[in-house]
């Protein structure tokens, strides 16, 4: 009976409300002064995510955010576009960037004492007698209940395109983050378990382009 009414709180949770939750990231930093490249870092994003109403925002608040930073030393163009001579560019693949509910199961045992009490009288010339018996008997029940979480996952897989050296070369970086929230603030707690997983690839992807604009300079 309580497996049954386990199922049915599962199924109503997830038929009566939005199991996928996305937010618009961004990306903030200090602007990069220290250095001025003589041929900019191509950047060029692609949205493939099974989910992509809020496409055309996503890849503009990246751009706006890294634009914002490198200003001149990066230029942006379409993914599929060949990378020119003498060139680098970083191909980024949006494979995911939000939160989905899941349901966890929990099942535990509890443990009481039953107590029971006996009585029993005895009549006699010399009077009567009463007795009273306690008896403890421990019992075993178990339970199962149910708990809501959401798993927010940020998921770029960025491609290096070296164009710059003799032997032309294409680098893969994949950059996960993921951040676990209870269901206790609903859809908010679906957007912190977003951000926080955001927040974490959003910094190493930031220290990968500072890494190709170092060793930019020091081959020019």
């Amino acid at each position: 009976m309580k497996k049954t009414i386990l199922l049915a709180l599962v199924l109503l949770i997830c038929f009566s409300c939005q199991t996928n939750r996305t937010i618009i990231p961004t990306i903030q930093g200090s602007l990069r002064q220290d250095f001025r490249l003589r041929k900019p870092i191509i950047i060029s994003f692609r949205d493939s995510r099974k989910t992509t109403e809020n496409s055309q925002q996503v890849i503009e608040s990246l751009q706006n955010g890294l634009k914002a930073i490198y200003g001149n030393n990066i230029t942006f163009k379409s993914y599929f576009d060949k990378t020119d001579d003498n060139s680098v560019a970083i191909k980024i693949n949006i494979k995911e960037i939000g939160a989905k509910f899941g349901i966890r199961s929990i099942q535990y045992q509890t443990y009481t004492n039953q107590i029971t009490a006996v009585s029993s009288s005895v009549s006699t010339y010399w009077g009567s007698a009463v007795s009273t018996a306690m008896v403890s008997q421990p019992l075993i029940q178990n339970n199962t209940t149910a708990q809501g979480y959401w798993i927010g996952t940020s998921y770029l897989d960025i491609s290096l395109v070296d164009n710059l050296h003799s032997e032309k070369k294409i680098y893969e970086f994949p950059f996960v983050g993921e951040d676990m929230k209870n269901n206790t603030l609903g859809y908010k707690s679906a957007s912190i378990a977003a951000q926080n997983s955001w927040d974490k690839v959003s910094s190493r992807f930031l220290d990968l382009i500072d890494s190709i604009a170092m060793k930019i300079i020091e081959s020019e």
